[in-house]
């Protein structure tokens, strides 16, 4: 063993310097810790112990702390990012990170001695080097926890814009669907022939109209309805001189669902109301303002 004072040689057993007194074990015991804080860092050992400015720092900011196990200390900085620019945080944990994280690596590995004093001294080093080192679960985590928020302002821009390019319809509006014309209530948005009415969360509900066109239906809206919905209580409803055919029914979620159905031209006319929410009648009083709108094109007149 060389003296660190005057460099000259030494048995390993001595406990001061033969030629100048220095005490040999104080540099002994700081050596046999150094092993253990290279094992629990790993490659970056030296520099750490060597660099001013660490770069990883400075570009990652909290994701190198948690890169690093240092989570306690990651969610402190996130908190002096509310008042302090994260640039100029990171620039300034760039400066300060070695010196912290060699003190954080120190408690650590005498945790991991004075809760192990059982082991040899290569076991001690195993433990070590598996306690430390990096690990990438961390900065996963953070990563999802921070795209949260950014998801959640994408979702809401694109709620916005959509919700912008429909225009709501009103009571005026008269539509066609081929032969059948009826007004859609107001306050309902269009998609084609689908329109619903939305008002913050008290009310909800649906109008789809399809039709079918077929030559040899062979049978009446009644039969198709018999046929088709056996277990429905199927009642009518005549309309501007047409007859519609139709039933309710309510779910297990307490959403009522109607349907009507008339045949017209030899197409089959299927008008789908559903009403999910509807706390003060609007979407009740809707279907029926709709439904009494309902009206197919008298071709005579239009032919005369």
């Amino acid at each position: 063993m060389k003296c660190p004072m005057c460099n000259c040689d030494n048995s390993d057993t001595d406990n001061f310097c033969r030629y100048c007194g220095a005490n040999l074990q104080y540099n002994k015991t700081s050596d046999d810790k150094e092993k253990y804080i290279e094992a629990f860092i790993g490659d970056q050992y030296n520099n750490f112990k060597n660099s001013t400015f660490n770069i990883g720092a400075f570009f990652l900011g909290p994701i190198y702390l948690f890169y690093r196990r240092m989570v306690l200390y990651g969610f402190v900085y996130l908190i002096i990012c509310l008042f302090v620019p994260p640039v100029i945080a990171n620039i300034i944990l760039a400066f300060v990170i070695n010196g912290i994280y060699l003190d954080f690596v120190r408690n650590k590995v005498i945790y991991i001695k004075n809760s192990n004093k059982d082991l040899d001294e290569s076991s001690l080093l195993e433990k070590c080097s598996k306690t430390g080192k990096t690990s990438l679960v961390g900065p996963i985590i953070l990563g999802i926890v921070m795209m949260i928020p950014v998801i959640l302002f994408i979702y809401l821009v694109y709620a916005f814009i959509e919700g912008a390019s429909y225009t709501p319809s009103n009571n005026s509006n008269t539509h066609n669907n081929t032969e059948l014309i009826y007004e859609v209530p107001s306050g309902f948005r269009s998609i084609n022939d689908h329109y619903f009415y939305s008002n913050d969360n008290k009310h909800y509900c649906v109008i789809n109209i399809t039709n079918s066109y077929n030559s040899n239906y062979g049978y009446s809206e009644e039969e198709y309805f018999k046929n088709h919905y056996l277990n429905k209580e199927i009642m009518t409803k005549d309309i501007h001189n047409k007859r519609w055919y139709y039933y309710f029914e309510t779910n297990s979620y307490n959403h009522t669902d109607y349907k009507y159905m008339s045949l017209y031209e030899n197409k089959l006319y299927t008008i789908d109301y559903r009403i999910n929410k509807d706390e003060d009648g609007y979407c009740s009083q809707s279907m029926d303002s709709f439904v009494n709108s309902l009206k197919f094109v008298d071709k005579s007149l239009s032919e005369a």
